[in-house]
């Protein structure tokens, strides 16, 4: 039952898929048949007839040649007619690896007929002009009437020759044109009716398919439209047995269990509401002793970030820990002034070789707060120094004539307790 519909699809597939490939093949075997003749045309033809038109030229430029040689007996001459006969002869030794058939056994036959002609007349000439030079190196008489009736006897007959190549040649051309166009009219004939073919499978396919699929699909995306719009009483009709009759029976089971669980959870929802309006009375109670808890914290961290620590009677010391920013400060410098003040503090240590940052505004705090530990009658004395922050304070004019400046806690401890020995400033 299951598998009817993958059957019914795959009877219409198989015949499209099969008539697509029928075509391809035609269309693969005729490309293949007109490109033998093309490359036949672009490649043996065509190099035929440019080694021809070369063996037609050294053939006129020997004979000129010859003929000049014959008259003067130049030596020149004689090398230059020797060079068009090497020339010539290596011209026809490309043709010899050449082939020109045109598609059957009497082009071959004729072209290798043609091409002992052009030989013989290469050879004939060759002699002609050995029996030149021959006369000429034993002084003998020339016969210079008969060696030019001969030569042009011999341009006669290359001129023949040439004819008979340039029509041969152009039957050749014909021969590979004829067959490319048959070849191209059998394919296209092959593809017009596997495509016709094809088309009348696909028109077939295509009715069945929308009137046991598409349309009961249709239904189902209708049917699951009016769902998604809260239509949770839309069913719609079972027509088969196969997959798309089950996906039908599955779409009518789905909408029925939506509809039970819309019920479930528009019971749940009121649930939720009541507890979520007690979730968010517990959470802002939450939140407003979370305010008040990291209150307390912030203010703890910040005491205990730079903490005033009395050494003895009239001493304090106040480390800076961390980054300065500036309503901290602020805060340090308030916090230092009134303990001063409620202590009396004569000596008030400022370490701050804690500092994680020594910047302009870090430097003019502590210039600040310097002098109002002067005016309080207290006599600062800072430890920790780098060289960055030493530079600084030069710069922005600390009152340095005022400033104690220590190497360590521990000096500036001793120094504390016995005012009166020497430090290092």
């Amino acid at each position: 039952m299951l598998r009817t519909l993958t059957h019914r699809i795959l009877l219409i597939i198989v015949p499209i898929f099969a008539g697509i490939m029928v075509a391809a093949v035609i269309s693969i075997m005729n490309l293949l048949a007109v490109e033998e003749q093309v490359d036949h045309l672009g490649t043996e033809t065509v190099e035929q007839m440019r080694l021809s038109m070369e063996y037609t030229a050294q053939l006129q430029r020997l004979i000129t040649e010859v003929t000049a040689y014959t008259y003067t007996g130049n030596p020149e001459e004689r090398e230059e007619a020797e060079a068009a006969i090497n020339q010539a002869g290596a011209i026809l030794a490309e043709l010899d690896a050449t082939t020109l058939h045109g598609g059957d056994s009497t082009g071959v036959a004729e072209a290798a007929q043609l091409q002992q002609q052009r030989i013989d007349l290469l050879a004939e000439i060759a002699r002609l002009l050995d029996q030149v030079v021959q006369q000429r190196q034993s002084q003998a008489r020339v016969n210079v009437v008969g060696a030019l009736e001969t030569l042009e006897e011999l341009e006669e007959e290359g001129e023949a020759l040439t004819a008979v190549v340039n029509a041969h040649l152009a039957e050749d051309v014909v021969r590979s044109r004829q067959a490319a166009t048959t070849s191209m009219r059998r394919g296209l004939f092959g593809i017009i009716g596997a495509l016709v073919v094809t088309g009348v499978l696909m028109l077939v396919s295509m009715l069945l398919l929308q009137r046991q699929v598409i349309r009961p699909i249709r239904a189902v995306s209708q049917a699951a439209v009016a769902v998604t719009q809260d239509d949770l009483t839309r069913r719609v009709t079972v027509t088969s047995q196969d997959e798309v009759g089950n996906l039908q029976q599955s779409f009518n089971q789905m909408v029925a269990g939506l509809q039970t669980q819309r019920e479930l959870l528009e019971q749940r929802n009121q649930e939720l509401a009541d507890e979520r309006a007690a979730l968010k009375q517990a959470l802002d109670d939450l939140h407003r002793s979370s305010a008040e808890r990291t209150a307390l914290l912030e203010n703890t961290v910040e005491q205990l970030s730079a903490p005033i620590l009395p050494v003895r009677k009239g001493v304090l010391v106040m480390p800076i820990i961390g980054a300065v920013i500036e309503q901290r400060a602020q805060r340090l410098q308030t916090t230092l002034l009134q303990t001063i003040a409620a202590r009396h503090a004569r000596i008030v240590i400022i370490d701050v070789t804690g500092l994680t940052a020594v910047n302009p505004g870090v430097v003019q705090a502590l210039i600040e707060t310097i002098q109002s530990t002067l005016l309080l009658g207290a006599r600062p004395v800072v430890v920790g120094i780098n060289p960055a922050m030493a530079t600084a304070l030069t710069e922005l004019g600390a009152p340095l004539e005022d400033l104690r400046a220590m190497a360590d806690l521990e000096a500036a401890v001793a120094f504390a307790l016995h005012p009166g020995a020497s430090a290092i400033a």
